[in-house]
């Protein structure tokens, strides 16, 4: 579900998700169910209005049961910055704990738009950061640059799916792994055009990573802890 204040940028996130570029024309409506393909997942993105998602009794019985929630901070003033949150908390109880929750700061181009910085430490997000029970991330993005979109989605479709969709391109230019006291076990360099034997090496030592890590952190989806 994508939930956030009316014009707080749900929309244009929607577009991006299905066709990969911006548009905020979008038609307006109190609930809309549309299916995405991420990855190799599909998904049922349901957006909701403000007014449906704090009234409908039917909306809050989809709150319990999908798979993942992300809220979209506006971020444009202060004024809409806590508007949101105050939105966010009238449906947190409503949310199961064990449902992942994205926050998206949205708008955080724009020129006098509040800073990342300050959405986390406001207050009312210290309060959901510090409830343990709950799988929780925020990253600033930009619907209509794309800046940190598909990092940011790429996060709660891997809690989801239980799989890493690895939606943006990766280009790493060094892996260095360090075992316990900082003695290094595995070093290896990367040309600047990465060549079929480097790609087919780095697939295996992702692998491995995701293995070894599974073991020690019993978790099934653990590659951002590595």
């Amino acid at each position: 579900a994508i939930l956030g204040l009316e014009k707080s940028g749900k929309s244009a996130i929607i577009n991006r998700l299905i066709y990969g570029t911006y548009s905020d024309d979008y038609p307006s409506q109190s609930t809309c169910f549309v299916n995405v393909t991420y990855g190799k997942s599909i998904l049922t993105v349901i957006e909701a209005d403000e007014e449906t998602a704090r009234e409908s009794p039917y909306f809050q019985d989809i709150l319990r049961e999908i798979d993942g929630v992300v809220f979209v901070i506006d971020c444009q003033s202060h004024r809409y910055v806590e508007a949101s949150f105050e939105y966010i908390f009238s449906l947190l109880d409503k949310i199961p704990q064990t449902t992942p929750i994205l926050f998206l700061a949205n708008k955080t181009d724009l020129k006098n738009s509040v800073g990342f910085d300050e959405i986390l430490q406001d207050p009312a997000f210290q309060v959901i950061m510090e409830d343990i029970n709950r799988s929780v991330s925020i990253y600033p993005i930009s619907a209509k640059t794309g800046e940190n979109f598909y990092t940011a989605f790429d996060w709660i479709i891997s809690r989801i799916t239980g799989r890493t969709p690895l939606r943006e391109e990766i280009k790493p230019k060094r892996v260095i792994i360090l075992q316990e006291g900082g003695v290094p076990v595995f070093d290896y360099t990367f040309d600047a055009k990465i060549s079929k034997h480097d790609s087919t090496l780095l697939g295996g030592l992702i692998s491995a990573l995701d293995i070894m890590a599974a073991t020690i952190f019993e978790s099934e989806s653990i590659m951002d802890v590595v």
